[in-house]
């Protein structure tokens, strides 16, 4: 992995290995916002079954920033920003 592929947190995840973005969004279908970090967190670890990297996701997920999500997209630039 190079310098550019890294990301700034510490999870083990490479966006360009993984389509990270788009596995959260689909593991997130039928989320009801608006959702909190810990709210997030409850949702990926009661949906792992709906994808293989459910891991990773929860991941990502529990080094969000502590905040109230509105939307969808609110969850996407947070997590663009973390990677």
């Amino acid at each position: 992995m190079n310098d550019e592929s890294k990301n700034k947190g510490n999870v083990d995840v490479d966006p360009t290995d993984v389509p990270v973005i788009a596995s959260i969004a689909n593991l997130l279908a039928g989320v009801e916002f608006p959702i909190d970090k810990k709210g997030l967190v409850k949702y990926v670890e009661s949906n792992k079954e709906k994808s293989d990297e459910s891991e990773q996701i929860l991941n990502v997920v529990q080094e969000l920033p502590e905040s109230q999500y509105q939307t969808m997209s609110d969850i996407t630039k947070a997590i663009e920003e973390y990677l």
